[in-house]
């Protein structure tokens, strides 16, 4: 009976002896592994370089000013990288990839994958490859250069893939702007409307207290709704295009040539000029654009505009829900009757 009792502690100090090794050994995995794609002050980062097989590449630098540029071209998308860099500071390895797998994933990375290199200065901080998606979608392939062993790597708290933040067209890295100007810094507006000039107005903002509102026949009047006033100017704060547009050159060229629905000029106070031309987008320029609630094709979109500015080399295309407070009319501006309560 002894014997039986020493044979059981001795089973359950080898189990525990066994556990506590394991659990060391992840312990020691998890500790000198799990930020080893990290970079937690991404403060430092000043350039990052993603390029694919296919020759796709795109270059990302800091500015002296904190602004990012892509390509030696453009500004940045601010949430873009900010987003990017915060996958940086918080990405983590959750485990080493499966054996099986393994030389399946690293084929795939040689042949698919994309290179990652994050420079502070001229100092190479990280270069590793980014791979595919788990089965489940809750984690992502990376390998760093010279190694052979891929890792699944995650954000802790979020349920997603971290390689769709890694891309690499161009477009969708560059800023979206087209008008984005705080309320102070506009002198004059005017908004001119082709199909229906008496809608145009041009707002004079010389004076803050007293905005001056003329029609397209030249009449001013300062009996103005004042918070109108200030919502039409705070719409300025935030215009951005959706995307640039697919349509080929000579297309582009047609639509350029017709007359826009509205022209949009901002005078700013320090002198500058901005200027949004929009186009109607038919189905001539676009064949799919769905149907409207009669059930019948639409000729004219509802929900969006082609958009041409100087900067944009391209036209691009705008949501009319990006424009809805831009696109007011001189009627909306003037200051309505107060309407008498009868006694009866």
């Amino acid at each position: 009976m002894k014997k039986i009792y020493i044979y059981i502690l001795l089973i359950a100090v080898l189990g525990g002896a066994v556990y506590f090794l394991m659990n060391k050994n992840n312990g020691s995995f998890m500790g000198e592994n799990r930020k080893r794609f990290t970079i937690e002050n991404t403060d430092i980062v000043t350039k990052i370089f993603l390029a694919r097989k296919d020759g796709t590449k795109i270059l990302l630098e800091k500015q002296e000013n904190g602004k990012w540029i892509v390509n030696k071209k453009y500004d940045v998308r601010k949430g873009q990288i900010a987003l990017l860099l915060e996958t940086f500071k918080r990405m983590e390895v959750r485990i080493p990839a499966a054996e099986p797998a393994r030389k399946k994933i690293v084929n795939e990375m040689a042949t698919m994958g994309l290179k990652v290199e994050i420079y502070a200065g001229d100092k190479k901080l990280k270069t590793y490859y980014v791979g595919g998606n788990t089965i489940d979608d809750l984690g992502t392939y990376m390998m760093m250069e010279g190694e052979t062993q891929p890792y699944i790597t995650i954000i802790p708290g979020f349920n997603g893939y971290l390689s769709a933040r890694y891309f690499t067209r161009e477009s969708d890295w560059r800023n979206r702007e087209i008008v984005i100007l705080d309320p102070a810094e506009i002198d004059k507006v005017q908004v001119s409307y082709t199909q229906k000039p008496e809608s145009s107005f041009s707002l004079n903002m010389a004076s803050m207290s007293k905005p001056i509102l003329s029609n397209s026949k030249g009449d001013t009047t300062t009996n103005l709704d004042k918070t109108f006033v200030l919502e039409f100017l705070s719409s300025f704060q935030n215009i951005q295009y959706e995307s640039l547009s697919e349509l080929e050159k000579d297309r582009q060229d047609s639509v350029l040539k017709t007359i826009p629905y509205a022209n949009i000029t901002v005078l700013e106070k320090s002198g500058g000029i901005r200027e949004v031309n929009l186009y109607q987008i038919t189905r001539s320029s676009n064949p799919d654009l769905g149907y409207g609630n009669d059930g019948k094709p639409l000729e004219i979109s509802d929900t969006r505009f082609l958009t041409k500015t100087k900067e944009l080399p391209n036209l691009a295309i705008t949501q009319l829900f990006s424009l809805k407070k831009t696109l007011v009319l001189h009627s909306d501006f003037l200051k309505k009757p107060v309407q008498k309560v009868s006694a009866n």
